[in-house]
């Protein structure tokens, strides 16, 4: 495995997760919840794992405790993420190639009519992608480049903006000029596309192309601090968030703009989810690789009991 190539596997898997980066030996072998998306009623949930190098998706009914299997990977094809569309019958993947990361392709399955539209993407680095709300759209994360621009970093990928695919014919437009160094989370949310750049948003682009900064200063911190954003999701007026290292977790009132420390914990948390219930925090535990669920008044946390593997 070249150092390029390395170095983009490490990055891949520190944004989206396979296990801990420390070998590929490691990576292929770990049984690991990459990401989840959770349905509206909050009783379904798809989820990612990976085990052995295989990827898998599945949907899981969380009441019955049932379980079906809606796509696997092909060999040399990784899952990046997934992601619920709006009317939840469809499930978006985000693929790319191991033995070749430039070549990335968009899948669509329809869980009504069990199939499987496929998308290639040409030219650039495919990082994630999200259903647009009410719209034959799919908005993606895509990087232009690989550098390292220090002489100790590595191959990563870099120049990140954002495009939207349409589904009726292929055709593909940039809808931003930002050339930024770093995007990890994104969201789509009442409108409009939010995103953590350089670990200091969420930031908000519309389709005119401007940003702006969304809280104060770019910064999401509950004090007026260097405190940066990592992991975040937005459900009804609420913004969802942890500190860059992810061992806290605050919750931002988008109409009152007041902020509130819910949970510092000892372990990395992310792919936040907030449940219809406003006392309820689903997440990733990173130390265990399994979806957990915080009950905020209890202060307690419980781990999800679903079959994964």
């Amino acid at each position: 495995m070249t150092l390029i190539k390395l170095g983009f596997l490490v990055i891949l898997f520190a944004m989206f997760g396979c296990g801990d980066p420390t070998s590929d030996k490691e990576l292929n072998e770990r049984p690991s919840v990459i990401s989840f998306d959770v349905f509206e009623d909050d009783s379904t949930i798809a989820v990612l794992t990976c085990k052995r190098g295989t990827y898998t998706v599945a949907v899981h009914h969380i009441n019955s405790r049932s379980k079906r299997v809606v796509y696997e990977s092909a060999e040399d094809e990784m899952i990046l993420n997934i992601d619920i569309s709006p009317d939840e019958e469809r499930i978006l993947l985000t693929t790319t190639k191991e033995s070749n990361y430039t070549s990335s392709t968009l899948k669509v399955i329809n869980l009504k009519k069990p199939s499987v539209i496929s998308l290639p993407i040409k030219d650039y680095i495919l990082i994630k992608a999200e259903f647009v709300a009410f719209q034959n759209q799919i908005v993606m994360l895509m990087a232009k480049e690989i550098n390292h621009y220090s002489p100790i970093a590595s191959d990563l990928p870099h120049n990140y903006d954002f495009y939207l695919i349409n589904l009726s014919d292929s055709s593909i437009n940039r809808i931003s000029n930002l050339k930024a160094y770093n995007i990890t989370d994104i969201c789509f949310y009442s409108g409009a596309l939010y995103f953590n750049r350089d670990f200091e948003g969420p930031y908000k682009i519309n389709y005119d192309g401007t940003t702006s900064s969304f809280t104060n200063n770019g910064r999401c911190s509950v004090l007026k601090s260097t405190m940066d954003c990592g992991s975040f999701y937005i459900r009804h007026n609420e913004l969802y968030y942890t500190n860059s290292g992810g061992y806290t977790i605050f919750r931002y009132d988008m109409k009152t703009r007041t902020n509130e420390k819910v949970l510092q914990v000892n372990f990395q948390i992310s792919n936040l989810r907030p449940a219809l219930n406003p006392n309820e925090i689903l997440f990733l535990k990173y130390d265990k690789r399994a979806i957990h669920k915080l009950y905020i008044n209890e202060g307690k946390i419980k781990r999800l009991d679903l079959d994964y593997f």
